[in-house]
């Protein structure tokens, strides 16, 4: 599994509109690409900052989004943040899930791993590891 790591600044009085451009935009358009896996949106109202991590099956998955995508995105948020956005491309080691019982993970086959509890994803490289 792979990783974007994205970090910006925003204008504050444009938070509720980056929201709204996220959840009616840049999620729908995350959801149609291959590989594509998760999306992690972090905001810090008083200090302006963002940090968004999208989770890729592969890094050609995550650079073909990049490369093809990712410009359209930049146009549709542009005007709301400030400065350079920092990028960063990121092997996925470990994930921590926590789940709730009964309602486990879709897709991921129970295993031992090494705590005597948890799941293996087969699909990516790293493992999911739950509190179950």
């Amino acid at each position: 599994m792979y990783a974007r790591l994205i970090k910006s600044h925003m204008k504050p009085e444009k938070f509720d509109l980056v929201t709204r451009l996220f959840e009616e935009k840049v999620i729908p358009t995350l959801k149609k690409q291959k590989g594509f896996r998760d999306e992690l949106s972090f905001i810090d109202k008083e200090h302006g900052e963002t940090m968004a991590i999208s989770f890729w099956d592969s890094e050609a998955d995550a650079l073909k989004y990049e490369k093809d995508v990712y410009p359209q995105m930049l146009e549709t948020l542009k005007g709301t943040y400030t400065g350079e956005l920092e990028i960063k491309h990121l092997e996925v080691v470990y994930r921590l899930q926590h789940v709730i019982p009964g309602a486990e993970p879709q897709g991921l086959d129970r295993v031992a791993d090494d705590a005597g509890t948890g799941y293996h994803d087969h699909r990516s490289v790293g493992r999911v590891l739950t509190n179950v």
